[in-house]
């Protein structure tokens, strides 16, 4: 973030244009938002959320209208759309019966803290303090430090929530919350504590994310020695949020935890990846039966190879690519940084539950079947089950009939496991619209399928 700039930016802003253009709009006659769905926020300090037909608004308090005009006017939250730091928005000619005033939001995907990397946890804190510096300057600041106001579109954090800014005051109380949050969740990554997830899946941070005492002194014990480090406990510089970027960035200085994982040199070198003929069929298998797909979704990723030919070969502007493999991830996140592809932690089996965050037009699940059915040993109508979840239209499903084969060792298959019980329950789950062989391999001196595409439609 380049906060000069910004705050050059801010300065330049034609004030008094604002300042009429909200004036016209508090004194229209305003049309009443009917059936809708307001989501009241106790906590909220300037407005409520309001669903409507696919939209979302956010209605401004009575006693807030006069500081919501001053924010207004000032032209941050316009410079701020503006750069993608917050989305954009506009004045509405709406409101409801206890909102005078209604602006309408832009709608992105929120996909909570629970999907991200250590990356990404850290990045999310830095763009937060910057925010903070940049709010700072105006006398303004957030109430808020918790990354739940925040999600990532196209690899980059992006602020969600208008309500979160406030007047200047000396609490610090957001820098706090960055420490509650993303720090702790990120020392806990770096010890590699199997609770770290489940930490960010609760967003009850005052919870301790240990089974017996003795966890809970090791968790405390690695939070002093990470702090203490430095020497900034003792100056209570994280304690009263006192801190700065440089301090924060200083404690962490990694941009990501390097581990050992099972995938993590699946596809490692994408640098000198070229697009296969196999993976080209199924692109074109895209263009063709999803042409006016707004968004997708790869699952079981890795670092994102398959997602960046989506994005460099269709008019898709909404790419994600998901993995369990964090590791693969931040490998992705690195080498992708410049293009608009997310990228998400997700084992989309055993979080189907929240398949909803994620849901595409089109959903691809290549070469991974196998791996579910039987090294899993999922059912294969739970895996239909779930794959149906994450889409709102197509899917694009790898069958594998050798297995787990791989070069060099026999296939072993279950009786059961053939292209005709893949495909009978596949018509259980979805409309089939086309099905092509898309790899094959020689072995022994015979020419056998290796990859067959399924081509779907939600029933």
């Amino acid at each position: 973030m380049d906060i000069q700039r910004l705050k050059d930016e801010i300065k330049t802003v034609n004030k008094k244009y604002l300042e009429n253009e909200f004036e016209i709009i508090l004194e229209t006659e305003k049309e009443i938002i009917q059936n809708c769905k307001i989501k009241y926020s106790k906590l909220d300090p300037l407005g409520d959320v309001i669903e409507k037909e696919g939209k979302i608004y956010r209605g401004i308090k009575p006693q807030k209208i006069s500081f919501f005009k001053e924010l207004y006017t000032s032209g941050i939250l316009q410079v701020l759309a503006k750069n993608e730091i917050m989305p954009n928005f506009k004045l509405t000619e709406y409101k409801t019966k206890v909102h005078p005033i209604v602006i309408e939001i832009e709608k992105i995907r929120v996909v909570p803290p629970a999907f991200w990397t250590y990356s990404m946890l850290r990045e999310e804190a830095i763009f937060k303090l910057q925010l903070i510096e940049l709010l700072n300057e105006f006398n303004y600041t957030l109430i808020d430090g918790h990354p739940y106001n925040s999600t990532f579109t196209g690899n980059k954090p992006i602020f969600i929530d208008f309500g979160s800014i406030i007047p200047r005051n000396k609490t610090n109380g957001a820098k706090k919350e960055i420490i509650k949050y993303n720090a702790l969740a990120m020392i806990m990554m770096e010890n590699n504590n199997i609770f770290a997830r489940p930490y960010l899946y609760t967003e009850l941070f005052n919870i301790q994310p240990c089974t017996n005492i003795n966890k809970t002194k090791e968790y405390k014990m690695n939070i002093n020695k990470k702090i203490g480090f430095l020497n900034l406990f003792k100056k209570h510089k994280f304690k009263t949020g006192k801190y700065t970027t440089k301090d924060f960035i200083k404690l962490f200085k990694k941009t990501y935890i390097e581990k050992q994982t099972f995938w993590k040199h699946y596809k490692k070198d994408l640098k000198k990846l070229v697009i296969t003929p196999r993976y080209q069929r199924v692109i074109d298998k895209i263009k063709k039966y999803s042409p006016d797909a707004k968004s997708f979704i790869d699952l079981a990723g890795n670092s994102g190879y398959f997602a960046n030919w989506i994005s460099e070969q269709t008019k898709i502007k909404e790419i994600i690519s998901t993995d369990y493999d964090e590791m693969a991830l931040e490998t992705g996140r690195l080498y992708y940084k410049d293009k608009k592809i997310s990228f998400f932690a997700l084992n989309f089996v055993e979080r189907a539950e929240d398949a909803e965050v994620f849901k595409c037009d089109v959903l691809c699940a290549l070469a991974i079947s196998h791996h579910i059915l039987l090294k899993n040993q999922y059912s294969i109508n739970s895996f239909f089950c779930d794959l149906k979840k994450y889409s709102n239209k197509h899917v694009y499903v790898e069958f594998c009939p050798l297995g787990l084969w791989s070069q060099g060792c026999r296939i072993e298959v279950p009786e059961y496991y053939t292209e005709e019980w893949f495909e009978d329950n596949f018509k259980n789950f979805f409309k089939l619209i086309e099905k092509e062989v898309v790899n094959k391999v020689i072995i022994d001196g015979k020419e056998l399928n290796h990859r067959i595409l399924y081509v779907g439609e939600i029933l």
